[in-house]
């Protein structure tokens, strides 16, 4: 299921309504919506769905963007990669951080882990492969862009 169909299917089970789903048409449309309710909705159930919808905000349903864990790797230099590899025998958040990354067929850039994680790395390329923290700031933006 989509990122927006599954907020707004979520946002409608957690009002206790029974749904099966929901099918959207065009995302920026909600004439184009349309909830599938399952035998036991009742009217008011749906004219509750119909109020939920009609106040969704589709914007504020952060979308993941995965790439292949092989195309991630590609993204880091041969030295960052080297440091990594040394860094994860000698520190547990390194070494967690990469058997995550290599546990998984893909990656989500979105991760606020995956951030994290990545954010944790200062300590161990700062100064020996990132020059300072606005090198590190920069480098990591540019492996999640």
């Amino acid at each position: 299921m989509k990122p927006i169909a599954q907020s707004l299917t979520s946002a409608l089970s957690a009002a206790g309504l029974p749904v099966e789903g929901v099918s959207l048409g065009d995302h920026a449309d909600k004439t184009t919506w349309r909830v599938v309710y399952t035998s036991a909705a009742t009217e008011a159930d749906k004219a509750l769905g119909a109020s939920i919808v009609a106040a969704f905000d589709s914007s504020t349903v952060v979308t993941s963007r995965q790439i292949s864990t092989r195309d991630f790797f590609r993204r880091w230099t041969k030295q960052e990669r080297a440091k990594v590899r040394s860094a994860g025998r000698q520190n547990d958040d390194v070494a967690d951080l990469s058997e995550e990354l290599r546990s998984g067929s893909t990656v989500d850039l979105t991760s606020p882990l995956l951030l994290s994680g990545l954010r944790s790395l200062k300590a161990v390329l700062i100064p020996s492969v990132w020059a300072n923290d606005t090198v590190a700031e920069t480098r990591i933006a540019e492996l999640i862009a």
